[in-house]
């Protein structure tokens, strides 16, 4: 059995979409724009806490989410820092981390805050 076989869900990947002033110099309100439609992946809900923010602070979690290994998952992208939206079913969460728990490139694990 195959690892892409056990992502049984789809999740929807949105990025905040950078915001330029216009020819007024205002800055419209920016919004998340998305990456990618029907990515595998298999989302646990779980509660705890990771460390690996600045200076190794604790991070919250709600729920663990696990990729293929070449999905672009990033906890903060943009100029507002603000950590991929990923939407699986009527679910929305906002990554606050993610990485290749194993080291050896065969999965991504995402940690995520419900929106």
């Amino acid at each position: 059995m195959s690892f892409a076989s056990l992502l049984t869900q789809s999740a929807t990947v949105a990025r905040w979409a950078d915001r330029a002033p216009n020819s007024y110099h205002e800055v419209a309100p920016g919004d998340f724009t998305t990456l990618a439609s029907g990515v595998p992946c298999l989302l646990q809900h779980d509660r705890g806490k990771i460390s690996g923010g600045k200076a190794g602070a604790d991070l919250a979690y709600s729920a663990i989410c696990f990729f293929l290994p070449d999905q672009d998952i990033r906890p903060q992208a943009g100029q507002a820092g603000e950590g991929d939206k990923v939407t699986i079913g009527s679910g929305e969460y906002k990554v606050v981390f993610a990485g290749d728990e194993s080291g050896q490139g065969e999965v991504l694990t995402a940690w995520l805050t419900e929106f």
